[in-house]
């Protein structure tokens, strides 16, 4: 009778099937010309990454791809981000990968015409996720200082009472007097 394996289990007993983690590479990438980008082939992570999902150093490894592939071709990059030269998310080419911080990771968004915001973070009634207008926010801080509880306030808004108190403690909207 076959015994049932938990699910971890069953996901590394998959994975073996690959002689180590440069052939689980090498069957995953469109490699080809040094110069030009090498594709990740499997599924993708948020924002495009590639999905890289193989044990290394005898331990199941999750994460993107272009941060495996420098780990398999170069060290552990530690603290260190992964950035792409090319400006291609799905690039698994260890010639385009190279380290750097948050601040170089930014630029180079801005550079490849990857950043999200094109250089300026979109606040206010222009962020995708707002429910409130800047006349909304004064009035709920109006409505704060006259006494009215944030429950109520949250109700009123149908937002959650942390974002009243974000409004509140200048968190949120900060910029808004």
């Amino acid at each position: 009778m076959l015994k049932c394996l938990p699910l971890c289990q069953k996901s590394i007993a998959r994975r073996r099937k690959y002689a180590g983690p440069y052939e689980y590479y090498v069957r995953n990438v469109d490699v080809g010309e040094s110069l030009k980008c090498w594709v990740w082939r499997k599924s993708l992570r948020g924002k495009g990454y590639g999905a890289w999902n193989y044990e290394m150093s005898g331990y199941p490894r999750v994460g993107n791809a272009h941060r495996m592939t420098y780990i398999l071709f170069n060290s552990d990059p530690g603290n260190m981000m992964v950035l792409h030269k090319c400006g291609n998310s799905r690039c698994c080419n260890p010639d385009h990968l190279y380290l750097g911080n948050n601040s170089r990771n930014m630029q180079d968004a801005v550079l490849h015409g990857t950043h999200r915001c094109d250089g300026a973070f979109k606040k206010g009634c222009d962020h995708y996720n707002n429910k409130l207008t800047e006349d909304n926010v004064k009035e709920i801080r109006l409505l704060l200082a006259s006494g009215i509880p944030q429950r109520k306030l949250a109700k009123k808004y149908n937002i959650s009472r942390g974002t009243i108190q974000n409004i509140r403690n200048k968190k949120s909207w900060g910029w808004l007097n």
